[in-house]
């Protein structure tokens, strides 16, 4: 105290601070003990519950989380979903594309897949690249398949291979311009789901489908051609889709016509398509295979309680 009454000795306000010179480098301990007892929250993450936040990433992305920490630096192996894209058509970006597939499955760990999934530009000359990877998938247990190859026409559908006609793992599987070719007939016990885009079909690898998946609830066939007449004889089939039929007869694709068929237990079924005005002006070859068709599908749908027949049908 002064001789005048004033303080001055030091005044330690709780908002005091002082000038960063006269302070330490050196960080106080107890921050050091924070920072070693709260690491960031990803990384207190478990690894299953990190491999399944990864499994709803492609694999272009998983891999790239190696580079984070020597702790997932091999931890994209054990991804139990391998789901690879390439949208590009040139050479370099395809084989490029191949390439980084064969080295993912190469160093994949699980003895066990829940998914995998593919869609790339395909070409007949890669029907081995794509065979090895089929026998990936049967070595692997996968559950899901799901084959998006896109092509050029016809002449380039992949043929799916002998290995995978009997196959008590598959759940789900969607099959993108593939062939079913089964010569020993068709083994799926456990599919649920099917869906098959652009392929050639007959009558016999209906019947196969049918017979060889007696878990199957839903079917769905897209642009497809080769049967006149789908007779579906499955009694757990819930779901039947016949959409954007290819009627071979003319050998070209209806873009317009789009006929669905929706079976629940033979208790609901619900039947439509889409012409344009004039189709059965400019041709009335036209007119008589849908009267066909639509004829036949009643007369399978004869058990059904509630029948559900679009405007088209109607026409017809």
């Amino acid at each position: 105290m002064s001789s005048h009454g004033v303080d001055d000795s030091p005044h330690y306000s709780p908002f005091y601070c002082s000038n960063p010179s006269d302070q330490s480098d050196e960080e106080p301990l107890s921050w050091k003990i924070s920072k070693i007892e709260r690491p960031d929250r990803l990384s207190a993450l478990t690894d299953p519950l990190v491999l399944h936040i990864l499994s709803y990433l492609r694999m272009k992305e998983v891999r790239r989380t190696a580079i984070l920490s020597k702790r997932w630096r091999l931890l994209w192996t054990s991804a139990h979903n391998l789901v690879f894209r390439c949208t590009g058509k040139s050479h370099y970006s395809v084989t490029a594309f191949i390439t980084s597939v064969d080295d993912t499955l190469l160093l994949s760990k699980p003895s066990k897949l829940n998914k995998f999934s593919v869609e790339f530009y395909y070409d007949k000359k890669l029907v081995k690249c794509v065979y090895k990877w089929m026998i990936f998938v049967h070595n692997k247990y996968v559950e899901e398949l799901e084959l998006y190859l896109m092509t050029r026409g016809s002449d380039n559908f992949y043929n799916l291979p002998q290995i995978l006609y009997s196959n008590a793992c598959f759940r789900e599987m969607s099959l993108c311009n593939c062939n079913l070719v089964p010569k020993e007939g068709i083994n799926w016990p456990s599919l649920k789901v099917l869906v098959i885009r652009y392929a050639e079909l007959n009558s016999d690898y209906v019947d196969a489908i049918c017979s060889g998946c007696p878990s199957l609830e839903s079917l769905k066939f897209s642009m497809c051609y080769g049967v006149n007449l789908f007779k579906i004889n499955s009694e757990s089939v819930k779901k039947l889709v016949i959409s954007g039929y290819w009627q071979q007869v003319h050998d070209k694709l209806d873009d317009d016509d789009d006929t669905e068929l929706y079976r629940a237990a033979l208790v609901h079924a619900k039947l439509d398509f889409y012409r344009k005005t004039d189709d059965y002006e400019s041709d009335q070859s036209d007119f008589k295979i849908d009267e066909d068709m639509l004829r036949d599908l009643l007369e399978l749908l004869g058990d059904v309680e509630k029948l559900s027949i679009g405007s088209w049908c109607l026409q017809v």
